[in-house]
């Protein structure tokens, strides 16, 4: 396990900044980075409660598009008793968002920091309720449903710095402000956080798929007359 060097907490995120930003900026893209769920300890009997840290929201810019990368960690844990809280279970949930600023591009910048860290959390909650109660499900646990957020809710969920170079690391969250404590995880390998398509390996697969498709032809043909003369014979 790795270790980040301890740095001061960023300023808070800040509801009312980043609602001025709302009518400027449109969401573009959502995607999954890493969803995953896994035992850390044998399954037992007793009362399950989860905890989950703040967000570390790592974000870079490059002109009129915005690039966000939101880690969320759970972890789940089981008491029996008055005996204290074990871990069970963890579950990741990583979440990627690609925004375009519409105009004024030179004026958000002072607040656009609030923005990615309030709406880009408001934006990727849905998704990781939903994929959460999934996951602890296909774990066997009791689906999990995690509560409602508003957006008033969101500045002690997360922590914005300023703009990054475009790679982070999934796992890596600070220590310390959790909800109930801190998960830490091991490390992932780094994700290029990438604000334009790729096509390549799009145009590679293509070119595959249709290679492949063509030595069907004859295949094809077979069927359609077999279809017709089944149907022509009833």
């Amino acid at each position: 396990m790795t270790t980040r060097a301890p740095q001061s907490d960023p300023e808070p995120v800040d509801d009312t900044r980043a609602g001025a930003l709302r009518q400027r900026i449109q969401l573009v893209d959502l995607g999954f980075i890493e969803l995953s769920a896994r035992y850390v300890a044998p399954v037992l009997k007793g009362t399950l409660s989860y905890e989950q840290p703040p967000v570390d929201v790592r974000w870079t810019r490059a002109d009129a598009q915005v690039g966000a990368v939101f880690p969320f960690l759970f972890r789940i844990r089981i008491s029996e008793g008055e005996s204290p809280p074990q871990d069970l279970a963890e579950l990741v949930v990583v979440i990627r968002l690609t925004y375009r600023v519409r105009d004024d591009a030179e004026m958000v910048g002072g607040d656009l920091r609030h923005y990615v860290g309030v709406t880009g959390y408001m934006h990727a909650w849905p998704y990781v309720r939903a994929e959460v109660q999934e996951l602890t499900a296909k774990l066997g646990l009791p689906a999990l449903l995690l509560p409602v957020v508003v957006s008033g809710d969101v500045p002690s969920r997360v922590r914005v710095g300023p703009p990054e170079q475009p790679v982070v690391s999934v796992h890596d969250a600070p220590d310390g402000g959790s909800v109930g404590g801190v998960v830490s995880a091991e490390p992932s390998p780094k994700f290029p956080l990438k604000l334009r398509p790729d096509f390549a390996h799009a145009r590679e697969l293509w070119a595959f798929s249709f290679w492949h498709g063509r030595r069907n032809v004859p295949m094809y043909i077979c069927m359609v007359f077999l279809v017709l003369k089944a149907m022509w014979w009833y």
